[in-house]
C-alpha cells in the first residue's frame, strides 16, 4: 500500500465490502485507491495499483519482467478502465 499524506489519513476509510483498497477526501470529493490486474495489447500481464478521482486517475503497474510503468488511467465501464503509460501503449484493465 503507499504511503498517503497526513491530510488524507484524517479521511481515510477501508470498506471490505468494496473494490476499492481505500478511498480518501469529503462527500462529493472522494479519491480512491484500487489495485488492478490486465494485459496490454501483446497479451502480456500486468497488475498495479492506482488512484483515482471521478473518472480520472494514474499508477504504476508491473509486467511480469518486473518492469514498473507509470500510467494515466480513464473509467470505461463498471470495474474496467483503459490505460495508456507515457510511451503511448494501452492496458485494459480491471479492479481486483
Amino acid at each position: 500500500m503507499k504511503t498517503i499524506s497526513v491530510e488524507e489519513a484524517k479521511t481515510f476509510y477501508k470498506a471490505t465490502e468494496c473494490k476499492y483498497e481505500y478511498r480518501t477526501g469529503k462527500y462529493n470529493e472522494y479519491k480512491y485507491n484500487y489495485n488492478v490486474k490486465g494485459y496490454d495489447k501483446e497479451g502480456n500481464q500486468v497488475t498495479g495499483n492506482i488512484d483515482i478521482e471521478g473518472k480520472y486517475g494514474a499508477g504504476i503497474i508491473m509486467t511480469v519482467k518486473k518492469e514498473e510503468i507509470n500510467i494515466q488511467v480513464e473509467w470505461i465501464g463498471y470495474g474496467k478502465l483503459q490505460a495508456v503509460d507515457d510511451k503511448g501503449n494501452e492496458y485494459e484493465l480491471e479492479v481486483e
